[in-house]
Parts: C-alpha cells; structure tokens; sequence
C-alpha cells in the first residue's frame, strides 16, 4: 500500500528534481520512518533502549495532524521526546556514554583546545574506533554508549586528554593556563590554589559533578610529581591535571 510509482523523467531536468522531491515525500509518509525517528531521538536523549509505549508516544506525536506543521513537525516530536517521564528519572542520569568524536569535541571546547583538523585527531579517533565514514556497514557507527566502552578505546580516550592538554600548539594542543587566568583562577603555586584550579577543572568538564574523594584525588595529583612526591605545581602539572580529569567517569558521559 506504500508502494509509489515514480513518473517517468522527460528532458526537462527541473521535472527530475521533482521527482526526488515524490520520492522524499514516500520515505517520509511511510510508517516505518516515524518509528524509526522517533526511536533513534529516544535513544540520543531519552534511553538507549527506549519501551514501545515511549516510541508509540512519539509516533502519535509525528501523525498529529493538528501540530503548527502538520504531520511530521519535527518540532512537536522533539518535545514529545522531551516530555517523556523517563526523561528527568534520577536513575537515568549518566546512562549515555559519548561517542569518540563526541569526545574529542567535548575535550578540545573545555579546555579551550586548538586544532588544525590534524592526522593527530584522525589517530585518536582511529584508536578510539570512530573513524570518519570508513564504518564497514551501511548503518552507521552505534550510537549505544555500552559499544564504545572497551579497554582499548578507554586507553584512547585518557591518552587523547592527556595528550591534548599537555601541548599548546595551534595544531594540537589546549590553552588551559589561559583558561584559567581569564576566569580569575590564579595559577601561583603559592598561596596554594590547588583545591581552586580543581574546581575550575570539575565545572568545565562536568559541571562539578565530582565527589569528594575524586576532587581529593584530583587536588593530590596537582600537588605531587610524577613519583608522588609533594612538590610545587607549575604550568605543566596544570595542564597534566586538566588531561587527569578527562580520564574521570564524568566526562565518559553525554
């Protein structure tokens, strides 16, 4: 019953562009694209593995003919999606991994990081197993959290913020001392400002999201080298830290 039967093109190319636009309208109409929109918001923002009453939700949303735009208003089926109970349930929180890419983009915005575009960013994604449109099938990379998380993509994704914070060049690297100065964080290891530039670290990467013993942990890595000796903290141990906290739980999540 969904079949469409495309006319045939003449010469004129203004009617072949037409005839992309049936073809369209028959994708769009078919029941099974409202099914799998409706799904594939719910997964981005509701839960990786939404019920059928939390999809037939969002369907009945989609064939309303009453909303502003008719059927289809994507607008309406985004706060269908929005207004789901499930949406603001305690135990929901934190249950969405990002994605590599998501990651990297996440990483580079809140550190103040600098990139060209680089084959430095093209290796990470490579180890993280996102590479730009070199997928093996058609469907795409999984937009399940649980698909990414595995020893060696989490081993990329702790090198990756290490790695980019640590430098400040303007193909591959962060600005995190200037980051810090031009939000009123003193970086002089003297008073100690520790437990200050921690916080910074943990509102701009998980808006504070940190429990104590993290934020301790965090605050203790800052103050000691490499070979956990207490010792004044410089620029380069700052910025270290930063990468430090990129490894933490929170910043896995969406």
């Amino acid at each position: 019953p969904y079949e469409v039967t495309i006319p045939a093109t003449p010469l004129n190319s203004s009617t072949g562009i037409n005839d992309v636009g049936i073809a369209l309208d028959a994708i769009a109409a078919h029941p099974s694209t409202a099914r799998f929109v409706s799904k594939k918001l719910l997964q981005k923002f509701v839960d990786e593995g939404p019920t059928q009453a939390m999809i037939d939700a969002v369907v009945a949303a989609w064939n309303n003919a009453a909303n502003p735009l008719g059927v289809g208003d994507l607008r309406e089926v985004l706060r269908a999606v929005l207004a789901q109970s499930a949406f603001l349930e305690p135990d929901r929180v934190s249950g969405k991994i990002k994605t590599p890419f998501e990651h990297v983009v996440s990483g580079f915005r809140a550190a103040r990081g600098k990139t060209d575009g680089s084959n430095l960013n093209r290796t990470y994604l490579g180890r993280m197993q996102e590479s730009f449109h070199q997928n093996p099938v058609p469907t795409g990379y999984s937009e399940v959290g649980g698909d990414w998380l595995d020893t060696n993509n989490l081993l990329g994704r702790l090198n990756f913020g290490l790695d980019m914070t640590s430098r400040t060049a303007a193909t591959f690297g962060a600005d995190v001392i200037g980051l810090l100065t031009a939000n009123g964080v003193s970086t002089a290891p003297a008073p100690d400002n520790a437990a200050a530039i921690v916080d910074f670290f943990a509102g701009t990467l998980f808006a504070g999201a940190i429990t104590p013993n993290e934020r301790q942990l965090a605050i203790d890595y800052l103050r000691t080298n490499d070979s956990g000796v207490v010792s004044n903290y410089d620029d380069v141990r700052i910025r270290e830290t930063c990468g430090f906290m990129m490894g933490y739980a929170q910043f896995l999540e969406q």
